[in-house]
C-alpha cells in the first residue's frame, strides 16, 4: 500500500504505463542529465527511442507533488547533438505534443477547461483506487501519444 497520493500514482505508472512505453521502443533516456525517478517536485521519467539517430523520439511522464497531476509530453524528429553525440534532454513546454484529457462538458463546469490528468479522490475511495482510475484514463488516451510519436 502506498503512503502518498503521488506514490500511488507512481506505482500504477510503473506497473501499467511504463511497460506500454517500452513496448513502443522507448527506453530510459540515455543522457545522464535526464531524470528517471523521484525528484524534488514529484516523479519524472524521461524516455527516448534512439533506434534512428536522425529521428529520435522523446517522451516525459511527470507526476507533480503539488496537485497530483500528470505531465505527459512527447517530441519527435530530435537528432543527436553533433558536438558531443549525446541525445538531447527533452526541452519541456512547448512540446511537440502534450497528452491531455479530451474536452468534456463535465471538465468545463468543474475545472474551467482544465483538461490535465490529475488525481480526483471520491468520497470513501482509497488513494490506490483513485490512482488506478486515473491511470485507466491515461491508458485510454495513450494511442493518441503513440500516433503522434510513430505516425
Amino acid at each position: 500500500m502506498s503512503k502518498s497520493r503521488i506514490g500511488a500514482i507512481n506505482d500504477e505508472f510503473q506497473t501499467r504505463v511504463k511497460p506500454i512505453f517500452e513496448s513502443w521502443g522507448l527506453i530510459r533516456h540515455p543522457n545522464s542529465q535526464a531524470s528517471f525517478g523521484r525528484e524534488q517536485h514529484g516523479y519524472m521519467y524521461e524516455f527516448a527511442d534512439v533506434r534512428d539517430p536522425d529521428d529520435i523520439r522523446l517522451c516525459r511522464f511527470a507526476i507533480s507533488i503539488k496537485d497530483s497531476s500528470l505531465d505527459i509530453i512527447g517530441e519527435k524528429g530530435v537528432v543527436v547533438d553533433p558536438k558531443d553525440g549525446s541525445v538531447p534532454v527533452h526541452p519541456g513546454f512547448p512540446a511537440g505534443f502534450a497528452l491531455l484529457r479530451p474536452f468534456s462538458f463535465r471538465h468545463f463546469f468543474t475545472r474551467f477547461i482544465d483538461r490535465s490528468f490529475s488525481l480526483e479522490q471520491h468520497n470513501g475511495e482509497t488513494v490506490e483506487a483513485a490512482a488506478a482510475r486515473l491511470i485507466d484514463d491515461v491508458v485510454k488516451e495513450l494511442p493518441r501519444l503513440k500516433r503522434y510519436l510513430y505516425g
